[in-house]
């Protein structure tokens, strides 16, 4: 936050909204007066906080295979309620392609190899673009506009994001996966 704590750059820190395991959140705003909240992660991202973030990934993945298990989508009442829940069922093999063949099919390419990866994977990266931007669309209209927030444009962290976070995702998930299908006990802690 540098030497003044109640300025973060040109935003001005109104208000601690809190303080997590993965850093403390502010409401501030912008020169202009726009309301913003900045969230500062803590630095380094620690074993500890990654473990975390790793165990409460797999116990989501565990809690949809659990509720497809329960209360599958074809059991919805309305039809548009069943098409959503049953991208649930795709969930898991995405997550595979992922971390199996998308990741390693990439640095293969780039030091090479096409042996995973050609030009149709590379598909990928626009679809998941233009479904962020549509999504983002959305949000300007239906969201932020409404709290008369202005988000800043971050493509590092939209980047980091899309790859990094993704890694890690996909990663806890398809643990989460494995512990359900081994009927492991949960872990709470």
């Amino acid at each position: 936050m540098g030497g003044d704590p109640s300025t973060f750059g040109a935003y001005t820190i109104d208000a601690a909204l809190g303080d997590g395991r993965f850093g403390p959140v502010f409401h501030a705003h912008a020169p202009d007066g726009v309301p913003v909240v900045i969230r500062l992660f803590s630095q380094p991202f620690s074993s500890e906080q990654r473990e975390h973030f790793m165990r409460q990934r797999s116990r989501w993945a565990r809690g949809m295979i659990e509720g497809i298990r329960i209360n599958p989508p074809q059991r919805q009442p309305r039809v548009l309620a069943k098409a959503v829940a049953s991208i649930d069922y795709l969930v898991p093999f995405l997550d595979i392609g992922y971390v199996f063949f998308w990741v390693p099919g990439v640095i293969l390419f780039i030091f090479g190899y096409p042996l995973l990866f050609s030009w149709w994977s590379m598909l990928v990266i626009p679809i998941t673009l233009l479904v962020y931007g549509l999504l983002r669309r959305w949000q300007d209209r239906n969201v932020f506009r409404l709290l008369q927030v202005r988000p800043e444009p971050d493509r590092r962290g939209f980047f980091g994001y899309l790859l990094g976070y993704q890694a890690l995702t996909s990663t806890a998930s398809l643990r989460g996966y494995a512990q359900q299908i081994r009927g492991a006990t949960r872990r709470w802690e």
